[in-house]
């Protein structure tokens, strides 16, 4: 006998961000159409669906989290998408062409709106037979961000800028810092740390990873600093870059390193050597004591001579 083959259920967005710089630049009123696409990668045809829905960023600063409920927010952006078709086949190993128009209404806010269009298997579109529900429950998306013209604020702040600890005897070192971003856009910040030692001499640089703060929103940040050893105070130098304006925030922190248990370690050695030193100038300074000096000390002493018992004291 011959087991029939497992169905595969495997869909690919095309691309995962629209717009040729990963966002799309708009004005108010204007309508503007955009082509994305959907490969078909299992082993067999597939109905799908396509419909938009709002998004915001997970914790993780990467991840994208549907907004279940249509909401009326001042970045949303899944109500001025019209998506064609909204069902369609695709063959096994085939791609096929969504068109997305987005429509910008007149009084549309300046800045940045965010949208998904997602796809997933359509229901009764394929046979489930052999699937797993993973795979039949499979959602694949491309994710919008529309920047529409107009006076747009461009700004944030940097919080709270420290390592934990900022007491370390050896390395590595950890810090933190958050960035609040009060722009009426997403920020990808671009942010470096450089360290100083107690001399002004630059002794490292990191470079964090960047990640999308959303507007309105706080996002944490993170990094290490690989130093193994070190003594004393460094200076440390938070640079951030950010907006089309290339904009910066700077923020300054100190952290000590002391290295305590090479200090106590050198403290021991150090005693151990001076009692080393006293014990051995006390057994030279102390004379050496001998027979023969005992015996002369004695003889130096002659016993006391007494008269003579035959001898008559005179009257």
């Amino acid at each position: 006998l011959t087991a029939a083959p497992k169905n595969t259920i495997s869909l690919t967005a095309i691309p995962p961000r629209a717009g040729e710089t990963g966002e799309i630049r708009v004005k108010p009123g204007q309508k503007f159409q955009t082509t994305i696409r959907v490969l078909n990668s299992g082993d067999q045809a597939i109905e799908i669906e396509s419909f938009a829905k709002d998004f915001i960023i997970g914790d993780d600063g990467k991840t994208p989290i549907q907004v279940k409920e249509t909401v009326d927010s001042r970045w949303s952006l899944a109500s001025w998408l019209v998506i064609s078709p909204s069902r369609q086949t695709i063959p096994v190993k085939k791609t096929a062409s969504i068109n997305v128009l987005i429509e910008v209404p007149q009084d549309a806010k300046p800045g940045g709106h965010f949208a998904m269009v997602l796809h997933q298997p359509a229901a009764g579109g394929i046979s489930t037979k052999g699937a797993s529900a993973t795979g039949v429950n499979q959602q694949v998306g491309t994710l919008l961000y529309v920047v529409v013209d107009g006076a747009i604020t461009e700004s944030a702040f940097i919080r709270d800028f420290g390592f934990k600890p900022n007491l370390i005897e050896s390395g590595p070192a950890t810090f933190f810092y958050s960035l609040d971003n009060q722009s009426d856009i997403h920020l990808r910040p671009l942010a470096t740390v450089e360290i100083y030692n107690l001399f002004n001499q630059k002794v490292g640089q990191v470079v964090v990873e960047p990640l999308n703060v959303f507007p309105g929103l706080r996002r944490d940040f993170s990094g290490t600093w690989p130093v193994t050893w070190g003594f004393g105070p460094y200076r440390a130098v938070l640079t951030v870059s950010y907006g089309s304006q290339g904009k910066i925030a700077t923020a300054l922190t100190t952290i000590w390193i002391i290295p305590f248990s090479i200090i106590i370690a050198i403290i021991i050695l150090l005693l151990a050597i001076i009692t080393g030193i006293m014990t051995l100038r006390r057994n030279r300074r102390r004379p050496p004591s001998s027979p023969d000096a005992t015996s002369a000390s004695v003889s130096e002493n002659p016993p006391a001579s007494y008269p003579n018992q035959s001898e008559t004291p005179s009257a």
